[in-house]
């Protein structure tokens, strides 16, 4: 994550990918979003005074997300670049169109190129960004919510474990098992 991060973040003069489809790539982590929503975003959709991004229509019927205080700042460099457009990612060749998927995967392709990660469809960003979102200790259904699953399944099907995690989960209920063992066998030489 730290180099394909690093390369989005890097402005193409220098060799990196800060172009709108870098962007797009950085708001689809931010939204935990489905490619489309982001290619098909829209202006009239983002309110910044409520922090909130309204989609009308999405895979699964209207939703709403908040606009985190990175996904804000990602929406300032759009605004910054979108002109006149009414999409917050507009076709560089027709700011009336929203950016072409092709272009948007040929970017996603070069990124992972670039950064040395195997290749991953870009639905892999909604994976890594569901898994974050779980391994963040927010609660289940706030996870549900910033990703827009309605079932506990699905959102659980897009979290992954990572074995780091693992490792400290063992040995937290070790922890756990023997400062039990502890104050039972404390309890036993005190005549409890």
């Amino acid at each position: 994550m730290v180099r394909l991060m690093d390369y989005l973040e890097l402005p193409e003069r220098e060799g990196g990918g800060k172009s709108a489809y870098a962007l797009a790539i950085r708001l689809q982590f931010a939204f935990a979003a489905r490619v489309s929503e982001i290619l098909q975003l829209r202006w009239a959709w983002v309110d910044f005074e409520r922090r909130r991004v309204d989609w009308p229509d999405s895979k699964t019927g209207p939703m709403w997300k908040p606009i985190s205080k990175e996904a804000k700042a990602l929406l300032q460099l759009a605004a910054a670049a979108a002109g006149d457009s009414p999409f917050v990612i507009p076709n560089p060749n027709d700011p009336s169109l929203p950016a072409q998927y092709a272009a948007y995967h040929r970017a996603w392709r070069k990124a992972l190129a670039v950064s040395g990660i195997e290749h991953v469809g870009t639905h892999g960003i909604r994976h890594r960004a569901a898994t974050d979102i779980a391994n963040s200790g927010v609660p289940l259904k706030v996870g549900m919510a910033l990703t827009a699953h309605r079932r506990v399944e699905v959102f659980l099907g897009y979290v992954h474990l990572e074995e780091p995690m693992l490792y400290d989960a063992a040995d937290q209920v070790a922890e756990s098992r023997m400062a039990k063992l502890k104050a039972a066998r404390a309890n036993v030489t005190c005549g409890l």
